[in-house]
């Protein structure tokens, strides 16, 4: 008996394939720092409490696991800190917390 060679075909769309393959991206970060003097800072410019609540939605509408880290002085109100954490879960992203040390 003849050997039959079956060559099978698979047609995949380009959506498909460019799915399959897909990198994921990691999530974005935005670092937001109190500093001793009590000067708040976003990814190290200063900033309000107004234009940070408005830079993380922007952040969260482009990113939706967009993740903040938080970073505050050992001597920072903790009052502050958590308004800033709320501030941050308000705007949907993820809050990461840091104390930093001398």
């Amino acid at each position: 008996m003849p050997k039959r060679t079956i060559i099978l075909l698979l047609v995949l769309s380009g959506a498909l394939v460019v799915s399959m393959f897909r990198l994921v991206a990691p999530p974005t970060t935005l670092i937001v720092e109190f500093q001793a003097d009590g000067v708040l800072l976003l990814d190290d410019q200063a900033t309000s409490l107004e234009d940070l609540q408005l830079a993380i939605q922007v952040a969260v509408n482009d990113d939706p696991k967009t993740i903040v880290i938080i970073y505050a002085d050992k001597n920072m109100p903790s009052a502050e800190v958590v308004r800033v954490a709320q501030i941050v879960e308000q705007s949907g992203a993820a809050v990461e917390l840091n104390a930093r040390l001398p």
